[in-house]
C-alpha cells in the first residue's frame, strides 16, 4: 500500500514561475522539494477523501454488505432480547408518576394532582405475601455455603 500523500508547494526562488509556486504531490513526511532540493516547501491542505474512478462502485458494495451484516446482527439481538423479556413484564413510568402508579396498582384512590390518599383499612393484596418473609440467600452467599457444608 502506498504511503499517504499530500499536496505541497515549493516556495524557493529556483522553482518559482510566473504563475506562482509549483505544487507537487509528495508523501506526507516529505521535507524537500523533489525538483530543486529546497527545504522551503509548504503543505497545501486539501480534502483527503477524494474518490477516484471505480471507487464509487466498490464503496457502494461495501456499504451494502455492511448494512446487511448490521441488519442480521440487529435481528439476532432483538430476538435474544425478546426471549429474555418474555417472562418479565415491564411497566415504564416517568419518575414523577411512580408513587401514583404504585398507589393505583394497589387499589388506592388517586386525586387529580397525582397524590394518593392513604386509607389505613385497605391493604395491598401483595402486602400479605411480602410481609414476614426473609430474603432468600443468593448463590455463592455465606448462608448458602454454610447450608451445603
Amino acid at each position: 500500500m502506498p504511503p499517504p500523500s499530500a499536496d505541497f508547494a515549493c516556495l524557493s526562488k529556483k522553482c518559482a514561475t510566473d504563475e506562482g509556486a509549483p505544487t507537487y504531490e509528495l508523501p506526507v513526511a516529505a521535507t524537500r522539494c523533489p525538483v530543486c532540493g529546497s527545504k522551503r516547501i509548504t503543505r497545501i491542505w486539501t480534502p483527503p477523501a477524494i474518490l477516484r474512478s471505480g471507487q464509487r462502485a466498490i464503496t457502494h458494495l461495501v456499504d451494502q454488505a455492511g448494512a446487511e451484516a448490521q441488519s442480521a446482527h440487529n435481528t439476532t439481538r432483538e430476538a435474544r432480547l425478546a426471549g429474555l423479556k418474555a417472562g418479565n413484564p415491564v411497566r415504564a413510568v416517568p419518575v414523577r408518576q411512580i408513587a401514583p402508579t404504585l398507589a393505583a396498582m394497589s387499589g388506592r384512590q388517586v386525586d387529580a394532582a397525582g397524590k394518593a390518599e392513604w386509607t389505613p383499612g385497605v391493604a395491598s393484596p401483595i402486602l400479605g405475601q411480602v410481609q414476614r418473609r426473609l430474603p432468600r440467600p443468593g448463590p455463592g452467599s455465606l448462608a448458602e455455603r454454610s447450608k451445603q457444608a
